[in-house]
């Protein structure tokens, strides 16, 4: 592809990998590479000095501000906040709720550390899901009629998951938590922004990072609607900066990457999407057929279209793992936040998974940067060493 950066040989080694990794993170768009390097050309850039270079790095935040916004449909890029990580908006958002009097908060329990970590230190609940990853509805709503009618409540729910790709039905989540006043909706959209549609009306915040549409790392968004806006409390004070709910220097260089990132996404999301999930599907089908018992996590709800979990009976996922990085393809055993640890996943577990089928899932998930010959390769990689390890 014309906008994949070149790449060297991979720790030494004498071949480039097949990467299916996507959703820990993704390569970097040479536009998007270019694009933070323009940036950095320009000189030294903030956006709160008074001077031109001051004024060039404003317009800069503003054309980045109003890229956000369009791309999510959001009315005013004012609403649009600057981070440095999806994790620290999704903080941003429930630590600053939980400082309000007599503060709710509720999150499924298939979500992401950085909202299940902050919610359950601040008191909140923790709503089950069902064997196939989708949220309990009736637990969100007997949990918010026992909320009392003068207690604010926010509701986090993920728009879609890192290690299944479940899509919530976050539409009808939304209509539950409308019954009840003085309840707000968050929306960790990370996996799911670029990957299928997300606009700014599913939600009273969204959060999303660069890193996983081809952006650079270290930078993530916050949208947060009006009326969350007026009550929410700042809680990283300092000089001001993204309306007071993210003070200090803005990585200027980062932030017009991610602008371009989506530009470059957003001019043909259904292309991509498409792409993606025609990979998907091919190396789901090659793999499922040609391994006996072998089957994918998830496969009866809606899923991202670039993301497969596939349970391997009688395999241990870190052991298969490693073959086949040995081998030649870049694969996952759950998020790239807690997979280092040998444990098996919190979010399989949380669906109904024995603890011995958890220990045989690996997570594979495509990008744009991947073929289709690539992708035809990994399968008959991955159909070679799970076979081989059988019959061994």
């Amino acid at each position: 592809m014309t906008d994949r950066l070149p790449v060297g040989d991979f720790v030494g080694r004498s071949f480039l990998p097949i990467y299916l990794d996507a959703n820990a993170t993704t390569g970097q768009l040479a536009s998007v590479a270019q694009a933070v390097q323009d940036t950095v050309a320009l000189g030294p850039l903030n956006a709160s000095s008074a001077h031109s270079l001051g004024d060039a790095a404003r317009r800069i935040l503003v054309n980045a501000r109003e890229t956000a916004a369009q791309v999510i449909l959001a009315d005013d890029p004012d609403n649009i906040i600057f981070t440095s990580s999806g994790t620290e908006a999704n903080n941003l958002v429930i630590n600053g709720f939980a400082a309000m009097s007599k503060a709710r908060i509720a999150c499924s329990a298939v979500e992401h550390l950085s909202v299940i970590a902050p919610c359950e230190a601040n008191g909140g609940i923790v709503l089950p899901v069902g064997r196939d990853g989708i949220v309990d509805l009736s637990a969100l709503e007997s949990f918010l009629s026992s909320s009392k009618d003068d207690s604010p409540v926010l509701v986090c729910i993920q728009a879609a998951n890192s290690e299944t790709g479940v899509i919530q039905p976050i539409a009808e989540i939304k209509e539950v938590c409308a019954k009840r006043d003085r309840t707000w909706l968050h929306v960790d959209a990370a996996q799911a922004l670029g990957r299928i549609p997300v606009t700014a009306g599913i939600a009273n915040s969204i959060s999303a990072s660069g890193h996983k549409l081809h952006g650079p790392l270290g930078v993530g968004m916050l949208y947060i609607s009006e009326d969350l806006f007026d009550v929410l409390p700042v809680t990283a004070r300092g000089g001001g900066q993204e309306r007071g709910f993210r003070s200090g220097t803005q990585n200027l260089p980062g932030i017009a990457g991610f602008a371009r990132a989506l530009e470059v996404r957003f001019d043909d999301l259904d292309g991509a999407a498409s792409s993606m999930s025609s990979m998907r599907n091919i190396f789901e089908r090659a793999v499922v057929e040609s391994v006996p018992g072998a089957s994918v996590v998830g496969a009866s709800s809606p899923r991202l279209p670039n993301t497969s979990n596939i349970m391997f009976p009688g395999n241990d996922a870190m052991a298969l793992m490693a073959r086949l990085d040995e081998a030649g393809v870049i694969s996952s055993n759950g998020s790239a936040c807690s997979s280092m640890r040998p444990v098996p996943s919190r979010i399989l577990r949380e669906m109904g998974l024995s603890e011995k089928e958890a220990y045989s899932c690996l997570r594979f998930s495509v990008s744009v940067q991947n073929t289709p010959d690539e992708i035809d390769r990994a399968a008959r990689i991955v159909i070679d060493e799970v076979t081989r390890k059988a019959a061994a």
